[in-house]
């Protein structure tokens, strides 16, 4: 199993992803240790979204996790809505 999923057959999809990453939509099984994490493991397991809140807010040089959450929101609404735009 690889790191990362295969990207969508679709050929509408696999023109998107030609764009950019932020237009790339990969399915399929991951390997456990590739550190992918489906969307739905944000809001399921909390320990981890503090985590993934807490290394973002270092990333970003801050110690407010507010605003780490809320640049964390931004970057997965932008993922979510480029696919819808970029069709």
């Amino acid at each position: 199993m690889h790191g990362r999923p295969q990207l969508w057959p679709s050929s509408s999809m696999a023109q998107l992803a030609e764009i950019g990453p932020y237009f790339a939509v990969t399915v399929g099984p991951v390997a456990e240790d590739s550190g992918w994490l489906p969307v739905s493991g944000l809001y399921s397991e909390v320990p981890v979204l503090c985590g993934l809140v807490q290394r973002l807010a270092a990333t970003l040089g801050t110690e407010e996790e507010r605003v780490a959450a809320s640049v964390l929101v931004q970057g997965l609404a932008a993922r979510l809505w480029s696919l819808t735009l970029g069709s």
